[in-house]
């Protein structure tokens, strides 16, 4: 069985924490899902287009957010 994405493109996300990032998104800071990427386990790559301008993925479950939309 596949399993089912967390997230799908389009959504709008609100991120709650980012743990392994260098420059890490802001708490609070929204955007919408680009595209979802299944890694190996049940691990996911979440592209989003950020409302600040940046262009940076979560990694899900690593990557705390919800979605708001």
């Amino acid at each position: 069985m596949i399993p089912t994405p967390p997230v799908q493109k389009g959504q709008v996300v609100e991120l709650v924490q980012m743990l392994d990032d260098p420059c890490p998104i802001l708490p609070g800071d929204k955007g919408v899902v680009r595209s979802v990427t299944r890694l190996p386990g049940n691990n996911w790559q979440i592209h989003v287009a950020w409302e600040s301008g940046r262009r940076l993925a979560l990694l899900h479950p690593t990557d705390l957010f919800k979605v708001i939309s």
